[in-house]
């Protein structure tokens, strides 16, 4: 993921649409890496459903990683249209409990009812990933620029994808959403950090 993001060559090529893991009803999360895996996914499919009971992966894996799709399959049966479209999930639909769960990973959320500057969330985010990077696991969200519609932000620890920019927002609520998965986070901390950022700026 981080060279499809990153490397000069291979993003102007390549564009990285969306990441599906796998996670096994009978083994789960065993070790680290699944863990992180997990967590930056877009879709996680829970797979050998037809051997053990997935409701309790299912409820570990949304609580890990709430921006997700979590898909159940038994005898490897996944509609591919599943797996290959950009998941319809709305950073606003989803809710956070604010705490961490395995290994410390956890998400918070941030709204923002104030329009912000790109130019300071770009430094701002960048400052971030410098410094905490290895701890970033994932951001999602709708960003208010003043535009007619949100500009769409994902990441990937220390890559982020160009910023798209959508036509519309899904509703009436215009506040900046931006959900965190990683280790360490305080909802408060990043909040008031992007707020001063954006004060500075504007």
């Amino acid at each position: 993921m981080y060279t499809l993001l990153s490397e000069p060559v291979v993003r102007h090529h390549y564009a990285l649409e969306t990441v599906v893991a796998t996670v096994d009803a009978v083994n789960g999360l065993r070790h680290d890496e699944s863990l992180k895996q997990a967590a930056i996914a877009d879709t996680l499919v829970v797979t050998k459903g037809d051997l053990a009971e997935t409701a309790p992966m299912v409820d570990r894996l949304e609580q890990l990683n709430p921006a997700a799709e979590v898909i159940e399959a038994s005898f490897g049966d996944v509609e591919p249209a599943r797996l290959f479209a950009r998941p319809a999930r709305d950073p606003r639909d989803i809710a956070l409990s604010g705490h961490a769960h395995e290994n410390g990973i956890g998400a918070v959320t941030l709204f923002l009812d104030d329009e912000l500057d790109w130019t300071a969330f770009g430094v701002w985010l960048t400052m971030l990933l410098q410094a905490r990077g290895e701890d970033v696991l994932r951001v999602k969200g709708l960003l208010n620029v003043g535009a007619e519609g949100p500009l769409l932000v994902n990441g990937v620890q220390h890559a982020v994808h160009p910023p798209e920019h959508l036509d519309a927002w899904p509703d009436d609520d215009r506040r900046s959403r931006l959900v965190f998965i990683g280790r360490g986070f305080e909802g408060e901390e990043l909040e008031r950090s992007l707020a001063a950022f954006n004060r500075v700026a504007r």
